[in-house]
């Protein structure tokens, strides 16, 4: 399978997270993800999605799906932390980190991979 890239860009409010999870669970089971798998995914897009609207910087959420055979690489773009407005930031930062393979917190982006 050829590399897959799906895009998607939402106001950065809370009522439109139930989108990207929705579409997070489709694209997820599509790959032949697990259920656990599916759920786990979903939970990183809430946190780091809450991470981006609690900043208060972000007028919307654009983010990418590289899909691969064995893999989904979620790319959060154009998105900026103001770590001192985010309860619990470094709590976020530990749930991603229990459940993704990879994660990178760049200037302007969040990369996280998930394997099956």
């Amino acid at each position: 399978m050829n590399k897959e890239i799906i895009k998607f860009s939402i106001p950065a409010e809370s009522k439109y997270l139930t989108v990207l999870r929705l579409a997070s669970s489709a694209i997820a089971s599509s790959q032949d993800f697990s259920i656990d798998q599916v759920e786990d995914l979903k939970l990183c897009l809430s946190e780091v999605c809450n991470i981006g609207i609690s900043s208060q910087v972000n007028d919307t959420i654009n983010l990418e799906y590289h899909l691969s055979d064995d893999e989904i690489e979620v790319r959060f773009l154009d998105f900026k932390i103001q770590e001192e407005k985010v309860e619990n930031f470094e709590m976020s930062k530990m749930i991603l980190q229990a459940l993704v393979e990879e994660m990178e917190f760049l200037d302007n982006s969040i990369i996280l991979k998930l394997s099956k």
